[in-house]
């Protein structure tokens, strides 16, 4: 099994409910809403970096469906530029 924590703009919220939704058969996840952050270039550029309202969500999936959901999400990556960062790591036991 296969661990997948994104961080992701609030704005982008459509966007990346679809990819589970489609990547899925079920949608099974947690989400925490209204995460504060700000971007570390922003931060670099100037003393000052306005908090971004974000998303978490955490997906555990099979290794066949987490390839599904990170194929999609890169995608979209590529396409909006910026807004959503992720990592997927193996998730060792399942309570």
């Amino acid at each position: 099994m296969k661990l997948l924590t994104l961080v992701y703009d609030e704005a982008l919220e459509d966007q990346i409910t679809a990819v589970f939704q489609r990547s899925m058969a079920v949608t099974r996840y947690t989400k925490i809403e209204g995460v504060v952050g700000a971007r570390m270039d922003a931060l670099a550029e100037s003393d000052y970096a306005t908090d971004r309202r974000n998303n978490v969500i955490l997906v555990v999936a099979d290794e066949q469906t987490m390839e599904l959901i990170v194929r999609e999400l890169r995608a979209l990556r590529e396409q909006i530029g910026h807004g959503m960062r992720g990592v997927v790591t193996r998730a060792e036991a399942l309570i």
